[in-house]
């Protein structure tokens, strides 16, 4: 395995009609992600996992990129539609040495969504 998106699958949807119905949110994100890494190329190595929550609910429809050895990256206010801007990421996330990745070489409609991002355990 080379990483895993780490998708919180408890947000609510930021939009009130969508939290009223009880649709978008963390689990529509979670079958967009599903989608992106199946299409994928087989060894490019990522998996998916939920989770109930991952925090900083303020910023609600959260994931984050993660891999052993490589920096890991925190994404909020996300929906289905950033699938493709994730995909993106996640190839030059592969790609980019440890996983850090330069400003410009990230897609720029995830530039805004970027809650931070966490050197590998045990750099510093």
């Amino acid at each position: 395995m080379n990483g895993v998106i780490q998708v919180c699958e408890g947000c609510t949807d930021a939009d009130p009609a969508k939290r009223a119905a009880r649709t978008g949110g963390g689990p529509a994100l979670r079958a967009a992600v599903d989608a992106l890494v199946a299409d994928l190329p087989a060894d490019a190595g990522m998996k998916v996992a939920g989770f109930s929550c991952i925090g900083n609910c303020a910023k609600r429809v959260r994931l984050s990129v993660a891999g052993p050895g490589r920096w890991s990256w925190l994404f909020g206010e996300l929906s289905p539609a950033d699938a493709p801007a994730l995909k993106a990421f996640v190839s030059v996330w592969l790609a980019a040495p440890a996983g850090l990745v330069p400003k410009n070489d990230r897609p720029p409609t995830l530039r805004p969504k970027i809650l931070g991002r966490v050197p590998p355990a045990g750099v510093g």
